[in-house]
């Protein structure tokens, strides 16, 4: 199980004592997304961020960032929503019940190697949710964690920079190279 920054449903973030992902009360559930009246929405977000200010999603995806110089990060995170857009997921992805209200307990997963990668300077998604999870599962008996926490400059973008996305320093290796 390979986990880049990851969330957990709002009642175990509760129930635990953790804060969730910022903006997480302002998501709609997919139920409104599905309707024709929510075009308007969508319509907006693409108007306000590539035609009339393309420098307002990325002002604020810097925020926080030490190099801000530094674009791959934001070109690698801007393919993979061109990405999901193509494959019609990029709405459905932010939605509140498809990220924080799961139904289903994280602590019931069973698995024997499991990466968790959370930048300790994500502003976004809280990082003690990745120390939490890298904890949980570590405490397990038989279970490899992989546990990154990096403090780059590069924010909630840290494992998608070009160093992590060589095939040698990716997740998917790491995850090959903790198999038992």
């Amino acid at each position: 199980m390979g986990l880049n920054a990851p969330l957990l449903p709002r009642d175990l973030t509760e129930e635990i004592g953790l804060k969730g992902a910022i903006g997480s009360d302002g998501l709609y559930r997919t139920e409104k997304i599905q309707k024709i009246s929510m075009g308007w929405y969508f319509t907006l977000m693409h108007l306000t961020t590539k035609k009339f200010a393309p420098w307002l999603p990325i002002s604020t995806m810097t925020r926080g960032m030490k190099n801000k110089e530094d674009k791959s990060a934001l070109h690698e995170f801007g393919e993979s929503m061109k990405r999901a857009v193509v494959r019609g997921a990029n709405a459905w992805e932010t939605t509140l019940d498809v990220c924080y209200e799961w139904g289903l307990d994280p602590r019931q997963i069973e698995c024997k190697n499991i990466c968790v990668w959370h930048a300790e300077d994500d502003s976004w998604c809280p990082p003690e949710i990745g120390k939490w999870m890298a904890e949980y599962f570590g405490a397990k008996e038989g279970v490899n964690v992989n546990f990154k926490h990096d403090n780059l400059g590069y924010n909630h973008l840290t494992y998608v920079t070009k160093s992590f996305l060589k095939p040698e320093n990716s997740m998917a290796k790491a995850l090959l190279d903790g198999r038992n």
